[in-house]
């Protein structure tokens, strides 16, 4: 892992959208065409074959590239294979993701992964509309509502800096 400080000052990290399933594709041109790339993985147990694992993109289809602020500096990153695009950007500048942010994802790795948990009594827990929700300790957000008995669609806040 690089430290925030080891970046040059005019540097941010972005959030790239891959396209479906093309996430390490994604990461592999980037790295290629010499950006600095985060992907997040997670290590889980296959459902189908219980004690083998599997390891996937912890936010899919979304990754991190560290690139200079002014986007006429990396805009090959839109015609890259594997990448569907970039989010919090305008034609001339780059609105990064605080390096806080991506330092939090990080320290939460262990072996190359995120530990995956829940925290006691979550399974359980219900939330409101319009109600705060803290995911992993790491993103800040809105709960909207119910998609079925395991999941919710939230809101994340505060992604950019």
């Amino acid at each position: 892992m690089t430290a925030a400080t080891d970046f040059p000052p005019d540097t941010v990290w972005i959030v790239v959208k891959a396209r479906q399933g093309q996430e390490i594709r994604a990461k592999g041109e980037l790295q290629r065409q010499g950006f600095h790339v985060y992907l997040p993985m997670k290590l889980y147990e296959d459902r189908k074959r219980p004690g083998e694992m599997k390891a996937s993109p912890y936010f899919p289809p979304y990754l991190f590239a560290r690139v200079p602020v002014r986007v006429d500096e990396w805009r090959e990153i839109f015609s890259t294979y594997g990448v569907a695009g970039v989010l919090g950007c305008n034609r001339d500048r780059a609105r990064g993701v605080s390096d806080q942010v991506v330092a939090n994802i990080q320290s939460r790795e262990e072996n190359g992964y995120i530990k995956l948990g829940l925290a006691d009594g979550a399974v359980h827990q219900r939330f409101e509309k319009g109600q705060r929700v803290v995911v992993d300790d790491m993103l800040e957000a809105v709960h909207l509502e119910r998609v079925d008995a395991r999941r919710s669609l939230i809101l994340v806040c505060g992604l950019f800096g």
